[in-house]
């Protein structure tokens, strides 16, 4: 049987964190090491969280962004009649190239997601990588794979 990585005891019936970088410990051990990284390798343990957040946030906008558009009216041949996305339309009127409507339209109808976007979904998903985290660690909960 494996000792913990933080207190050296053998970890035995006691539950257990297995950390992104491999090594295991007590979750009451990681959860008060002070510090959230491993103790074996020095790996940051938010830091990791945080960018493998960021990364599938990212990774799934081009999937949700339009989906989410088409939930409110932006078509892939234009604004839906009856929806919001025609209300909008309605009350803008002429809709100027570049803006947030065109762009919307532009991503519904297939076209590139803007870097602000994919930007925006980092971030959003890295700091609840973080979130997420720093909760388990704090309340000393597994941090499995």
């Amino acid at each position: 049987m494996p000792n913990c990585n933080v207190c050296r005891q053998a970890l035995l019936d006691h539950a257990i964190a297995q950390l992104p970088c491999g090594h295991v410990c007590h979750n009451h051990c990681v959860a008060h090491a002070g510090e959230a990284k491993c103790q074996t390798c020095g790996l940051k343990l938010l830091a990791t969280l945080t960018v493998g957040g960021a990364v599938v946030a990212t990774a799934a906008l081009p999937v949700v962004a339009p989906a989410a558009l088409g939930v409110v009216g932006f078509g892939s041949a234009g604004p839906v009649a009856g929806t919001y996305a025609t209300a909008i339309h309605a009350g803008i009127g002429n809709v100027a190239a570049g803006s947030l409507f065109a762009s919307c339209q532009s991503v519904a109808m297939g076209g590139a997601i803007p870097t602000l976007w994919s930007a925006t979904a980092a971030a959003f998903g890295g700091a609840a990588g973080a979130g997420a985290g720093a909760l388990r660690l704090r309340d000393g909960g597994e941090l499995e794979q």
